[in-house]
Parts: structure tokens; C-alpha cells; sequence
């Protein structure tokens, strides 16, 4: 760096912070050993750091007021379960109970109520066969002169009073 361009102050202090680049911390270490005005704002600035610096440590810093509450309740909400969750912890005994009962109910009328509810689809009705029989015997089986029988219980269409 020349001493025709003196740096900014944005530029010592980031000399004084060591964020510049190699060369150009070199240029500005060469100018402030021979500039005195630069040394004075490197000094400045070095200073205020300092200040800064030790406040900063003496400093107690506090919480706001109900801060550790409020970071206790987030916590608690986010260890929640889901909503459904809830739900379903808080119904589990209402359901279990009343279907571990049913299940037991079940198990011991099922032999008693369920021979009593069936009702099987085909039933042998004997007034029908007894029709059938008689219009079967009114004829003589292997005869000539036999005929069929005009009228049979089974038939709806033909049936007989």
C-alpha cells in the first residue's frame, strides 16, 4: 500500500481483526508504522474493542421474566403426543372393557342362542308328500291301461282343492 491512499477505517479494523488477506495485511502493517494518523485510528479502534470487550464480560446479562416458563411449556407441548393419540389413550378403557365383556357374552350364549336362530332354508313339508303318494297309488304301475296322474300335489298350476 502506498502512502498516497491511506485505508479506510473499515479496513484497519479488519487489519486489526486479521479478516484481510495476507497481502494486503502486510501493506496495511507497513503503512501504519509509517503513518501516524493511521496509528491513531488503529489505536482508537483497538481501544473501543477493548471496551467493548470488557463490558461485555462484566456485564450479568438475566433472562426476561417467565422466559424459563415459557421454554418449559414449548418443551412440554412439542413431548405431547398427536391429538388423535390423546383421543385414543383416553378412550381405551371406555372400549376395551365394554368389548372384552361382549367377547365374554359371546363365548357363552353363542352354543345356547345360535341353534335357536338357525332356521334351515329347505323343510320337508309332509302334507305335500301325502298328496303326491295318493295321486301316485290311484294308478296301478306297469299296467297297460294305467294312466299318469291327472293331478300332483307339486304342481301350482294344476292343484286340487
Amino acid at each position: 500500500m502506498t502512502t498516497d491512499r491511506h485505508p479506510t477505517r473499515e479496513e484497519l479494523i479488519d487489519f486489526q481483526h486479521r479478516a484481510l488477506e495476507p497481502g494486503a495485511d502486510a501493506a496495511i502493517l507497513a503503512h501504519i508504522e509509517g503513518c501516524a494518523p493511521c496509528a491513531a485510528i488503529h489505536d482508537e479502534e483497538a481501544r473501543l474493542t477493548d471496551l467493548v470487550r470488557a463490558h461485555a464480560r462484566s456485564e450479568r446479562f438475566e433472562l426476561p421474566l417467565g422466559f424459563a416458563a415459557a421454554t418449559l411449556a414449548i418443551a412440554r407441548e412439542r413431548e405431547r403426543p398427536h391429538y388423535i393419540e390423546r383421543f385414543l389413550a383416553w378412550w381405551r378403557p371406555a372400549i376395551a372393557v365394554p368389548a372384552a365383556v361382549f367377547v365374554v357374552l359371546a363365548a357363552f350364549l353363542a352354543p345356547v342362542v345360535l341353534p335357536r336362530l338357525y332356521h334351515p332354508t329347505s323343510q320337508i313339508n309332509a302334507l305335500h308328500d301325502l298328496r303326491d303318494h295318493a295321486a301316485l297309488m290311484a294308478t296301478v304301475p306297469f299296467e297297460d291301461s294305467s294312466q299318469a296322474p291327472i293331478v300332483l300335489a307339486n304342481d301350482s298350476g294344476n292343484a286340487a282343492p
